[in-house]
């Protein structure tokens, strides 16, 4: 897990809103009621706004300019959903096992407008990912013969296996509101003192 500078100040502006509310409904003053339950109530609404932006979980297409790379890949799933954003009707979700050369395999959910690759009817497929951000995959319309034949191979060798189970995750926004406690009883005790 990575805990990145945006979440700390997040954190750490939740935790002096909760602490100001409290010490205002403890030594009474109004004003700090009122800052204190506004400025709360707006870091938790960013939170779950920021939170929802995230929930989405699917794959972001590489960005121009930087490098790129083949990998096979096993199809674990393939349907037909509505765009969240509600953009586009009739959406295709892959969720897929990337295998990439010398590194663990990998799990992504790309949505598509397209089956680029015919994947609602078979289990092999070939991802164009970053190598330096994994998470960045696409379909490409069109692979190279010798990955497709790869991923042929892979997904019959893997035909009856047990996809990997998925890990344990951190649900988005936790460690904000993890340093925002934290930080809120330490100013609490701060100002009670």
């Amino acid at each position: 897990m990575r805990i990145t500078l945006p979440a700390v100040l997040s954190g750490c502006l939740l935790g002096v809103a909760l602490a100001v509310l409290v010490h205002g409904f403890s030594e009474g003053v109004l004003w700090m009621r009122i800052v204190g339950l506004a400025a709360a109530s707006l870091m938790l609404l960013a939170l779950s706004w920021a939170v929802e932006l995230s929930a989405t979980g699917y794959a972001s297409p590489p960005r121009e300019g930087v490098p790129r790379a083949y990998a096979p890949a096993v199809v674990r799933s393939a349907r037909s959903v509505d765009d969240p954003r509600g953009v586009h009707r009739g959406m295709f979700l892959f969720e897929l096992t990337v295998h990439p050369e010398g590194r663990r395999p990998f799990g992504v959910r790309v949505l598509h407008p397209l089956d680029l690759q015919g994947l609602t009817r078979r289990r092999a497929a070939v991802v164009e990912y970053d190598p330096r951000r994994p998470w960045r995959a696409a379909l490409p319309a069109d692979p190279p013969w010798e990955w497709a034949a790869r991923a042929e191979a892979l997904a019959a060798e893997d035909e009856g296996s047990v996809p990997p189970p998925a890990a344990a995750r951190i649900p988005p926004g936790f460690p904000v509101l993890v340093i925002g406690l934290c930080t809120g009883v330490a100013f609490t005790w701060l100002l009670s003192r």
